[in-house]
């Protein structure tokens, strides 16, 4: 961890979860336990095929951040 996990209202770890991304269910379980719809959740991630895809697959904002890739 970076020791940002106070600015954020749910950090979940993949090991603690487990499983990983892209799989919906880490997706979902957060969704679930931050009580939001879909559409309420930004998810920023680095990954195209782990981040973007697992976010947008459960319909979450996106904000990508790796250099080269939009």
């Amino acid at each position: 961890m970076l020791g940002l996990e106070e600015l954020f209202d749910l950090v979940a770890i993949e090991g603690e979860v487990g499983v990983g991304k892209p799989h919906p269910a880490i997706f979902t379980q957060v969704q679930r336990q931050l009580g939001l719809p879909s559409k309420q959740i930004l998810f920023v991630g680095n990954s195209w095929a782990h981040d973007v895809l697992g976010a947008l697959n459960v319909g979450w904002v996106l904000a990508h951040t790796q250099p080269g890739i939009a």
